[in-house]
């Protein structure tokens, strides 16, 4: 029976992909946040910002804890950090997941205070009150579910010191803590969620019908109504696609004995428990968004243009959003410097301590990290020009190399994805082709391939290089000139077609072929007899490749092509959008963060765990002896 419910093939692999790719973009969402809310502190701060803060807060707090899991579940799937980290990460997982449901409840409570009775909210919502119900949460919360501090490190059947893996049916403490969290910590704040919102949506229909026959104003009441009505697609969004299918399942194996389901319904209901628990997590990832969209901050902005890698810098038409592009820049790059260097540096000491023979895969990345880390050392020139005001004092030669860096890495990782993908291609659906066609020598000799075409592609961005701001006298760089409008639009289609759609095609091509050689596979597999071995782990291997690299492509390199292509088209035509202009450094920072995704695919490769484990012998081989030992010797 043990064997029938074992689902270990499926949840490691799911587990440490999706743990990683929440905590970049986790870091990434609430670091970004929580600068932006720290940078723009005022002496009085409204309730929305308060709750936020604490929100961004708490994700952090929880994303902080992730990469012991990924750990554990990358690993032999035994925990080996003792029983302390054991119980806080678990307990900082449910603090989190619950923050978030009650201060999510307390700004719908807020929010529907301030559209349904707009003359008390003034006197009863007050900063201080703000203030005083995010530490009643806290307490409430850390005091409610402290009880998840007893499940801890255990021991199950074949001796392995488990975590995060509690025995759900036998343990009557885990029950009375999932029955605690069903009701407590979900149905109840869900309940005062739905009635604020339909208080909310009432309202407003009321409203609009009032407008429509006689005189209404808009003004401030319509933004109001627009961060109202964004609020409630984010909050409804993240319930039903985090937190309700979490919830759902545990209700349904609270209610059922599954000691009594058959071995497939088992199988399935763990399976399901590992997705629902990931988009649990994933509200790390979707929390930010509630600041981004629906707070009045982040919406209403002081200015209104950008201009950023591709903006012109003469357009005194139009009003600038300087301010937003000097808080965003240093932040976003900043967090991503020290992210992509911890990320590329910890896989290139692996890559090169076991170096020896190496396999196409590791050979690729190895050229990847590099990319990645030429580019990360360009990065700080870009937080100090826009931590200093857009003034640039490092000098031509160093402003035309930081441009380029950015390109050649950027095109550089997709096109070594696309190697990547076209190489694994190769080994799940031809196998025995690719062991003639796919050797080290001819691995090495694309690498130089893509170097010398992605570096003489990008050329012509050294030719931009620093210049004097004819309106402020500023020396300014990543930032060209008018004159450079048709070289700038010839080089943006050509990288768009050759740098990015083309490369995109090849992987959707690619994976496309493994997934129907896979379910083809399978299938034969369960008509028949069927040897899983190795030919199982690399469709494994396979798919976690697909996830990561689609992944980050969903989120670096298509929002920043699609946008850069519009914005080309239309900011010479003096458009002062203010949404546009801040989607171009939105995006732009999104295609910088590729240098954090990418040390994903080492992490997910076929030897990394065998090659930590070589760095772990090794390092107690070259450890120094203990006293005792060394009288021994």
């Amino acid at each position: 029976m043990s064997k029938c419910v074992s689902i270990d093939n499926f949840r490691k692999p799911v587990y440490y992909t999706m743990y990683s790719i929440i905590t970049v973009l986790g870091l990434l969402g609430n670091g970004f946040a929580l600068v932006v809310l720290l940078c723009t502190y005022k002496k009085k701060r409204s309730p929305f910002q308060v709750y936020m803060l604490n929100l961004v807060v708490s994700d952090l707090l929880c994303v902080c804890a992730l990469p012991l899991r990924v750990i554990y579940y990358a690993g032999r799937n035994e925990w080996d950090l003792g029983d302390f980290l054991c119980r806080i990460s678990s307990y900082a997982f449910y603090v989190n997941l619950y923050c978030s449901i009650f201060f999510m409840a307390a700004m719908s409570v807020t929010r529907f205070l301030a559209i349904v009775f707009p003359v008390q909210n003034i006197r009863l919502v007050t900063e201080y009150r703000a203030r005083l119900a995010c530490v009643v949460i806290w307490v409430f919360v850390y005091m409610v579910f402290s009880p998840y501090l007893l499940l801890g490190q255990h021991k199950d059947r074949t001796n392995k010191t488990k975590c995060f893996e509690p025995r759900f049916t036998a343990d009557r403490k885990v029950r009375a803590l999932s029955y605690l969290s069903l009701v407590v910590g979900f149905l109840l704040p869900f309940l005062v969620i739905l009635v604020c919102y339909a208080g909310i949506i009432r309202t407003l229909v009321l409203r609009k019908a009032a407008k429509a026959g006689g005189a209404g104003t808009r003004g401030r009441g319509g933004e109001a109504v627009t961060r109202a009505i964004l609020m409630i697609v984010i909050v409804m969004s993240t319930f039903l696609v985090s937190f309700m299918p979490y919830h759902v399942l545990l209700s349904v194996r609270l209610v059922n004995n599954m000691e009594n389901w058959d071995c497939e319904s088992k199988v399935f209901t763990k399976k399901l428990m590992v997705v629902t628990m990931c988009l649990a997590r994933s509200n790390c990832c979707v929390d930010p968004l509630l600041y981004f969209f629906s707070g009045e901050g982040f919406l209403a902005g002081k200015s209104t243009i950008v201009r950023v890698g591709t903006e012109p810098a003469n357009m005194s038409n139009c009003t600038s959003i300087d301010n937003f592009r000097y808080q965003v820049y240093p932040a976003m790059y900043s967090i991503i410097t020290v992210l992509g260097l911890l990320g590329n540096g910890f896989a290139l000491v692996v890559l090169l301590r076991t170096y020896k023979k190496s396999l196409p895969f590791q050979v690729y990345m190895l050229n990847l990290v590099v990319s990645d880390l030429l580019c990360i050392c360009a990065l700080p020139l870009r937080v100090i020009y826009y931590a200093n005001q857009g003034q640039w004092d490092l000098g031509d030669f160093l402003c035309r190399v930081s441009s380029y860096a950015f390109y050649v890495n950027l095109y550089c990782s997709i096109l070594f994805m696309a190697a990547v993908s076209v190489t694994r291609f190769l080994a799940i659906v031809f196998p025995m082709k690719n062991k003639r066609l796919v050797t080290e020598c001819r691995t090495r000799l694309v690498c130089v391939a893509i170097w010398v075409f992605a570096c003489t592609a990008s050329s012509p961005f050294l030719m931009s290089g620093q210049h004097k701001d004819a309106r402020t006298n500023k020396t300014k760089c990543f930032e060209p000139r008018n004159s450079a409008q048709s070289k700038l639009s010839a080089l943006s289609y050509f990288s768009l077609v050759v740098g990015f759609l083309l490369p995109f095609l090849v992987i959707l091509v690619c994976s496309a072929g493994i997934i129907r050689t896979l379910v083809l596979r399978k299938a034969a597999a369960a008509g028949g007899a069927g040897s899983r071995g190795r030919g199982g782990e690399a469709g494994t291997r396979a798919i976690r490749m697909i996830i990561i690299i689609m992944a980050t492509f969903l989120v670096s390199f298509t929002p920043y092509h699609v946008q850069r292509s519009v914005h080309l088209d239309t900011m010479w035509n003096e458009n002062c959008e203010n949404f546009t202009q801040k989607l171009v450094v939105v995006t732009l920072c999104l295609a910088t963060s590729n240098c954090c995704f990418d040390p994903l695919l080492y992490f997910s490769g076929e030897s990394f765990c065998h090659r930590m484990s070589t760095i772990r012998g090794s390092m107690r081989q070259t450890a120094p002896a203990r006293p005792g030992q060394d009288r021994r010797a």
